[in-house]
């Protein structure tokens, strides 16, 4: 019986085109296998001042100087409850390709927020998990047979319809006008993506939908939360699930990641988003599995289609509109 993690066809078409980035960004080198090859490789000395130097890989390093707003409540607000935080650890994983979604981890995690009472929450931890489950769904789709990732799925379905919430209480969530000019400024400063992008939401199981931004050496990628309605539709929400901000430096390329902690809700004057913790930075950094970032953006190369004339951190509709269709074929299943 298979036990292959994670939707085989989001990992065909994540993982091969990243090993690919991961085998080409760093620059090759000349072998000396033989002296003919030696000879080949090196440059007479007449055209040595006319070719270009290769250039260097720049190094990632994450440090959010420079676009982390204050946050007056700082720690104040407390940790979020154990089984929700388990649950969101779960879900939000942003090494690619996406770790396995079985794990006895994962269960317990889904286990954990079964018994979460949706009437204590908040609305905003509400729509945080209920995001959390529908990723999780979608990505343990299989054409196996295994009876536990199908366990995986039943348990995620049960919690998408658990902590679903009226339409009233959708339209009240946090927007991206509230969330992100606090970190990106005037939204008039950033040019968006011109064309839909693919692989960022086929990770994601298409849950979350990517707006890609521009302005200057710096690069945005704005992640929204998608939602399922009492009924059962899929719904394009404005609350913002991460921000990863990518800028060019002397010193190489300094990475950003600030995350969507529901919890700081019951907190006030307290910002939605929040930097990942110091061991997740890491992990990004200098992940054990999965491409790098240099793999996927050598020297903060943008992997976009061009940007402008549009500006501002309005939804994007194509970007929705290639996320429903996928969502509610899994959400009828």
């Amino acid at each position: 019986m298979s036990t292959r993690p994670v939707h085989w066809l989001i990992f065909a078409s994540v993982a091969v085109p990243l090993l690919a980035l991961a085998f080409f960004a760093t620059p090759s080198r000349p072998t000396n296998s033989s002296p003919a090859a030696a000879r080949a490789s090196a440059p007479s000395k007449a055209s040595a001042a006319d070719e270009e130097p290769v250039p260097s890989l720049l190094s990632y390093r994450f440090d959010c100087t420079g676009f982390a707003p204050a946050d007056p409540a700082g720690d104040a607000c407390g940790p979020a409850p154990a089984e929700e935080r388990a649950l969101l650890d779960a879900a939000n994983t942003y090494v690619m390709p996406r770790l396995p979604v079985f794990t006895p981890e994962l269960t317990t995690a889904l286990a954990g927020a079964e018994k979460l009472d949706e009437k204590s929450l908040t609305p905003l931890e509400r729509a945080a998990l209920q995001n959390a489950a529908l990723t999780l769904l979608s990505l343990a789709q299989s054409p196996s047979a295994d009876a536990h990732l199908a366990d995986i799925r039943a348990r995620a379905r049960r919690l998408v319809q658990k902590f679903a919430l009226p339409s009233k209480l959708v339209s009240d969530l946090p927007t991206a006008a509230a969330s992100l000019p606090g970190w990106l400024g005037d939204g008039a400063s950033w040019q968006r993506g011109v064309e839909t992008r693919r692989m960022h939401p086929i990770a994601d199981g298409f849950a979350r939908a990517h707006q890609p931004l521009h302005r200057g050496e710096t690069f945005a990628d704005v992640v929204r939360l998608m939602l399922v309605s009492e009924k059962g539709e899929p719904v394009a929400s404005d609350v913002i699930q991460r921000l990863t901000l990518r800028s060019t430096a002397a010193d190489g390329v300094h990475l950003c990641v600030a995350e969507l902690d529901p919890a700081r809700a019951r907190c006030p004057n307290a910002s939605s988003l929040r930097v990942i913790s110091a061991d997740r930075q890491t992990a990004l950094i200098h992940p054990t599995r999965g491409a790098t970032c240099s793999g996927c953006h050598p020297n903060n190369e943008p992997r976009a289609a061009p940007f402008g004339p549009d500006t501002g951190f309005a939804v994007e509709p194509r970007e929705v509109a290639q996320l429903e269709p996928t969502l509610r074929r899994i959400l009828l299943r």
